[in-house]
């Protein structure tokens, strides 16, 4: 398990000033035990270009650096090259000008420092600048997370630059302009079009990947680069083809990416977990994976509590390692409430657990229920009036909800108990991987269903969209056993608030097909009587449906809500559900096991301010003692609270009582 700090070039805390970085050094030195690895900064800005004259003039600094730390003994150091591409529009009027062409998005928004990667100008440039920095010796370099193809700024979906268009058009032996071009991508049949540009986009990256690969390499081929990744949510844009990007970049590491920046939404760490196991599903298994601590601009914005829970979380997600991205990292402080030394500690305090969760885990997987996600979407979808709309991270997003309201994750679609089907997504995916979701167990929303009966599979759901209210809607729960603490209730659907955030919250009412067991019914806010609002069916292929007329995903952190939605995932799964709590509000379990069962890691978090009562945790694992528990310390205890539970086929765990925001680690190794 290996625990990584990155340097910066700038403040009282730097590598660039002698003086500054030698006291920085002596610091390292008295935390040896919690350094692995170190990784030097080779800009502190984000703006894309830097000049030549500047990478001259700071690369022998970083190799000196470099040697003084591998003499201090910190075993690996390297550096990150914080921009390739560029990060954002960032002091753009002080810094060098981009010389060559820069980004443009579709609507004709232009860039000042983010380069555009198609230009014979701009590869001459990255090959000098990553030959440069591979000649200061390191023993790796991190690309960082500007290998995206959006989220650049005003060019929000680059690049439509005049070259890149040329190019294209010269790929597809057309005669686009930019304009005509959007038009083209906006247009409906304009399917195979957007197939070609969202491959197109991929090349260029894949390119840009295999040349820093050849330029590093030329130099030093024992050099390793990692890539620091994005959510995969957000990338189908350019086909979120993580790991053929990784394998073009022969990388060696990978860094999961994006942030929890602060304490004000403290479940957030949550939702970053399950992302990053998505990152990581779809990256090749490189043996050094370092979760980034990201909680920019690295000023001590979030507690000491907070930084364990989140690289907690990130083992369990399949991370071996950490990257600390802190600023400023061993700076002594006269009041030490503002120093590094806090977290210093916690991470010498925890490293004993964590190399023990990582060592017998390491290769386990999360077990759960699952999110249907389609990489190819914004490849293969309509446009629905807008192609460049962010739709796929607003499906995942939205449909993640009840896993962090106490439903176990896995990213694992084919292994998961059961899934979830949102609104577009299921225009998209082939007839195989459909006919297969449809033989297992499936949450689906309105707008998931008309697609899925375009596409000529309403026998297997269970029901049709009979109308559409867009407002008003009300909604009263059957007394059947699948709706759990609803049943009896009546609910205000709110499908009119949060509508920008949510996308389609128009209700549907349901016609149920023949052997379909009616669990709502839908009225209006005046008490009209308007149809069926959910049913669950079970189909000629052996699977079951839950068909909810609305997003079954929204306010799943209400108790009665998250009751529901355990029982319907226990029924969608056969009572297979890996792990099973009751009565557990806002308690965020992860759970992953080894192949055969006999070996498991849980983490369990209160996420609310109210104490969590002792409850009780039905898991799959084989019968067996040897579990160790590890408190919100670190420290370790044994733990004797289990029996055995389903049929002799599983366990029965008594937990504790948990305080406000206070997490527990069961862990079992492999018999």
């Amino acid at each position: 398990m290996k625990i990584a700090f990155r340097l910066g070039l700038t403040g009282s805390n730097n590598i660039r000033g002698a003086s500054e970085f030698h006291a920085l050094l002596s610091e390292i030195q008295k935390w040896n035990s919690i350094v692995d690895e170190v990784c030097l900064f080779t800009e502190s800005w984000h703006h894309g270009y830097i000049s030549p004259e500047h990478i001259e003039e700071l690369q022998p600094i970083l190799a000196n650096r470099m040697e003084l730390l591998r003499q201090a003994g910190v075993p690996s150091v390297g550096l990150n090259v914080l921009e390739t591409v560029g990060q954002l529009d960032e002091g753009w009027d002080w810094l060098d000008p981009v010389p060559f062409q820069t980004m443009v998005g579709h609507d004709g928004q232009s860039t000042f420092g983010m380069m555009c990667i198609r230009t014979r100008e701009y590869q001459e440039y990255i090959r000098y600048k990553y030959t440069r920095y591979a000649q200061a010796k390191p023993d790796f370099i991190w690309l960082d997370d500007d290998i995206r193809p959006t989220g650049h700024g005003p060019a929000g979906y680059p690049c439509f630059c005049h070259h890149c268009v040329r190019e294209f058009n010269r790929r597809m032996h057309t005669a686009f302009r930019r304009e005509s071009l959007v038009e083209a991508l906006n247009a409906p049949d304009g399917g195979e079009l957007r197939e070609a540009w969202t491959r197109f986009i991929h090349d260029g990256y894949d390119a840009l990947m295999r040349l820093i690969e050849s330029a590093v390499h030329a130099v030093d081929p024992r050099i390793q680069l990692g890539l620091m990744t994005i959510q995969v949510h957000g990338d189908t844009y350019g086909q979120a083809d993580h790991m053929g990007l990784m394998q073009s970049l022969k990388a060696a590491k990978i860094r999961p990416g994006e942030g929890v920046y602060d304490d004000y939404t403290p479940a957030a760490f949550a939702e970053k977990a399950l992302y990053v196991s998505d990152q990581l599903r779809d990256c090749p298994p490189v043996g050094d994976r370092q979760y980034e601590l990201e909680d920019f601009p690295c000023n001590g914005r979030k507690s000491v509590r907070m930084h364990v829970i989140e690289l907690t979380a990130a083992l369990m997600a399949g991370c071996n390692g950490v990257a600390m991205n802190m600023h400023p990292a061993f700076q002594q402080e006269p009041n030490p409430v503002y120093g590094s030394e806090p977290i210093l500690q916690a991470l010498e305090q925890h490293r004993p657990q964590w190399r023990e969760m990582v060592e017998a885990g390491d290769t386990w997987q999360l077990a759960g229920g699952s999110v249907v996600f389609d990489k190819m979407f914004d490849a293969k979808r309509a446009p629905h009036g807008n192609w460049f709309s962010g739709l796929a991270r607003q499906c995942w997003n939205r449909e993640i909800s009840p896993f962090l309201a106490g439903l176990p994750y896995t990213p694992f679609e084919e292994q998961a108990a059961f899934v979830t089907l949102s609104g577009h997504m299921a225009e998209t995916l082939d007839d195989a991987r459909l006919q297969r979701l449809l033989s297992g167990g499936v949450l689906i929303d309105g707008g998931a269903l008309i697609h899925l009966c375009r596409r000529g599979y309403g026998d297997l759901t269970g029901c049709s969209v009979e109308r559409i209210y867009p407002s008003g809607m009300r909604e009263t729960f059957h007394d059947d056993p699948r709706n759990g603490a609803m049943a009896g209730q009546t609910r205000d659907v709110y499908q009119t608030f949060y509508r920008w955030n949510d996308g389609d919250t128009d209700v549907y009412s349901l016609k149920p097909a023949p052997g379909a067991v009616v669990l709502s019914h839908l009225s209006s806010i005046t008490g009209v009587a308007c149809g069926v609002g959910a049913c669950a069916y079970e189909n000629a292929l052996g699977g079951r449906v839950i068909a909810c007329g609305y997003l079954p995903w929204r306010f799943a952190e209400i108790p009665r809500r998250t009751d529901q939605l355990r029982r319907f995932a226990d029924w969608l799964s056969r009572d297979r559900m890996p792990l099973r709590m009751a009565d557990a509000h806002r308690v965020f379990p992860m759970y992953k096991r080894s192949a055969g069962r006999s070996g498991f890691a849980l983490m369990l978090v209160n996420c609310s301010m109210d104490p969590a009562p002792a409850m009780q945790i039905s898991l799959d694992a084989l019968p067996g003692g040897g579990i160790r528990r590890y408190d919100e310390t670190g420290a370790v205890h044994a733990f004797q609270s289990w029996r055995q539970h389903r049929g002799g086929d599983g366990i029965l765990l008594d937990i504790p009582a948990l305080a406000p925001w206070e997490h527990l680690v069961l862990l079992r190794p492999e018999a």
